[in-house]
């Protein structure tokens, strides 16, 4: 059996958020009342990645931007989290959902 788990991952401070995004993580949750949710916030992620990955983590700190820091975090997640299967969902799905 598949366990019933959401994971996001976002910013912990909701007022950096775009608009959409709290929507977003609001439509998910009343769609999926019976799942367990976990949220990853930038300091969940770098622990994550330095208690997991720590031959990776000073490269991981290194990358050029963030975005390749968010990139890289979500592959080490769907890899180690394999009992998982992960859907990404984008904010263009969402858009195209609301539509």
């Amino acid at each position: 059996m598949i366990p019933k788990i959401i994971h996001q991952t976002a910013y912990a401070n909701k007022d950096e958020w775009h608009p959409i995004w709290k929507y977003c993580q609001q439509s998910v949750l009343n769609h999926f009342k019976n799942f367990e949710y976990k949220f990853w916030n930038d300091n969940d992620l770098d622990n994550f990645v330095k208690d997991k990955y720590p031959q990776i983590y000073e490269k991981y700190k290194n990358f050029p931007g963030h975005i390749f820091q968010l990139d890289c975090v979500r592959y080490l997640l769907y890899i180690t989290l394999e009992e998982f299967i992960l859907i990404w969902m984008s904010i263009v799905m969402t858009n195209f959902m609301m539509n």
